[in-house]
């Protein structure tokens, strides 16, 4: 490493990482001075691999609580400066950023997580700006879905994480893994906003669009209006009553959220969605009243555009997924020029994006 006065470790806790865990390890290896693995009971090779790649490999029996085993791992690292990986991310880009730190300069780094993900039967990507860059003294507060704790600044720091633990294969390996330790976290904080709009996200993601909403609903009720996922909760609200068929609900809330989101792709996108499914329950309607909404509400995310450097983004939304949609649209009305048209604009925008 670069600058040798300045340690700077990577720490990881991980469980039956087999799968991923060397390129994890691999991506990092040439930035860092460490690496510290804190192994919570893998019944596969995860160990071997991670001792195979020059990892520092500790043990920790797992007691339902993420936040006791990165504290744990953070305290075995003892490290000036803490990367934080898990074993299903990789350093993409910005490695050789790590060289620079000063520990005179203390701040907690935010790292853009780029996550392949799917959207209906499309690939895409998710950003999100998450803080995983760390100075001594951190430490995580949080049984899932954990967060460090620190009245430092929060700055955007040049690292791009790769993760693909949010494509539909490896979403279901991790089915209920999450939702128990939520649960118990409510139980505890049972207005924390973020442990609400964490259970709407689990159940969202396995088609259980009723509780989905009943839980976004709850969060959107106490979270505070200058909260980085204030957006994510509305919108996913407004996704789970659609699809849970509670479509006046969902109507309401979209023209309540309207002024504070509607400069948004995300939200014009979710509109679209909506309005779609309106044309569906209400087919009498279809053609004259949602199908042009529809189109109106996707044409509105092409003129928005991507927002790469807001704090959570899906690639597409304000682009090549917006286009699609239309022209599936003009497929319904057997248009075959605008079909046409809109299929080529996604094609190319797909190649701008992805």
């Amino acid at each position: 490493m670069g600058n040798s006065s300045i340690d700077v470790t990577l720490v990881m806790i991980a469980k039956n990482e087999e799968r991923c865990i060397q390129k994890a390890l691999l991506s990092a290896k040439p930035f860092v001075s460490r690496m510290i693995v804190v192994d919570t009971g893998s019944s596969d090779s995860t160990v071997e691999i991670a001792k195979s790649c020059g990892a520092e490999v500790h043990f920790y029996e797992w007691c339902g609580d993420f936040s006791a085993a990165r504290n744990y791992a953070l305290d075995i690292a003892n490290a000036d400066w803490n990367i934080i990986l898990d074993a299903d991310e990789w350093i993409e880009e910005g490695g050789t950023k790590l060289q620079l730190l000063d520990i005179k300069f203390p701040f907690v780094g935010l790292v853009d997580v780029s996550s392949e993900c799917n959207i209906d039967k499309y690939t895409s990507r998710a950003h999100s700006r998450i803080p995983r860059l760390l100075p001594r003294g951190v430490r995580y507060v949080g049984r899932v879905h954990e967060q460090p704790v620190s009245g430092l600044k929060k700055i955007p720091f040049p690292i791009v994480l790769g993760h693909d633990g949010y494509t539909r294969i490896q979403a279901e390996r991790k089915k209920g893994r999450n939702r128990k330790l939520l649960i118990k976290e409510l139980e505890l904080t049972p207005n924390d906003s973020y442990t609400l709009y964490q259970l709407g996200k689990d159940f969202e993601v396995y088609g259980e669009a009723a509780d989905a909403a009943k839980h976004y609903s709850l969060a959107s009720e106490v979270v505070s209006f200058d909260a980085p996922y204030r957006q994510e909760i509305f919108l996913g609200l407004i996704r789970s009553l659609g699809e849970s068929g509670q479509l006046e609900s969902a109507l309401f809330i979209a023209a309540e959220i309207m002024n504070d989101f509607g400069q948004s792709a995300e939200y014009f996108f979710a509109m679209g969605n909506l309005f779609l499914t309106m044309g569906s329950a209400h087919p009498e309607e279809a053609m004259e009243k949602w199908l042009p909404m529809a189109e109106a509400a996707w044409i509105k995310c092409l003129e928005i555009g991507e927002h790469p450097h807001s704090h959570n983004y899906f690639v597409g939304f304000g682009s090549f997924l917006a286009a699609k949609n239309i022209a599936v649209i003009y497929g319904v009305l057997g248009n075959t020029d605008q079909e046409n048209k809109y299929l080529q604009l996604a094609e190319e925008l797909q190649k701008k994006y992805l």
